[in-house]
């Protein structure tokens, strides 16, 4: 009897120990293949919103009212992944022409927003939630400020009709924010269509 209850538990303790090295070789197995698999989905997602954001520059869609030329690019847009950039959102005064303000990428706040104008293109898009940097256009920490807010490389960053004072330094800026596919949008007069630049052509 003992002989038969040795030889019982000797079987018992072996197939625990088998059962215990076959659970932790189809736990590293999973892991193996699973990894690479958690790798790409973040590289997609990465990529996607590489290829949908949008940054729309010296606009408050609050107050927003000439932004209609842009409307067909827009749509080109996902309307949940916008970055607004424009110093009024720290005013609440779109009318006046302002100056750099902060003094570093870390003094500058990442709001979100979700007032959009009555009637304005903004509304007929469907815009109801969107990311906004208190900055202006021209700020040396654009490029910062942007990949703070989730939108390192951008599919296209919009001159919403900044003022003159700003015409000759804003490029140096985008061009620093621009990845190699982002797309620089500006209008060059009321009369004309909306004019497209990569990045080497905005350099």
């Amino acid at each position: 009897q003992d002989f038969v209850t040795c030889l019982n538990t000797t079987v018992y303790v072996k197939n625990m120990v088998e059962s215990f090295w076959l659970v932790r070789f189809r736990l590293l197995v999973f892991v193996a293949i699973f990894a690479p698999c958690a790798s790409v989905r973040s590289t997609a997602v990465t990529d996607e919103w590489a290829l949908d954001a949008c940054v729309v520059l010296c606009d408050v869609p609050k107050f927003s009212n000439a932004m209609q030329p842009f409307k067909t690019l827009l749509q080109e847009c996902d309307m949940k992944k916008f970055v607004f950039v424009d110093p009024g959102f720290r005013t609440g005064n779109v009318m006046k022409f302002q100056k750099q303000h902060y003094l570093g990428n870390e003094q500058i706040p990442v709001m979100e927003e979700s007032d959009v104008a009555p009637g304005s293109v903004w509304a007929e898009l469907g815009l109801s939630k969107y990311t906004a940097l208190p900055i202006v256009a021209n700020s040396p920490f654009l490029k910062e400020a942007l990949e703070k807010a989730s939108s390192n490389e951008p599919a296209k960053i919009i001159d919403g009709h900044c003022p003159l004072p700003l015409q000759s330094s804003i490029y140096k800026e985008v061009h620093r924010a621009m990845g190699n596919k982002t797309q620089f949008v500006s209008l060059p007069d009321w009369n004309s269509n909306p004019r497209v630049l990569d990045r080497h052509a905005v350099g």
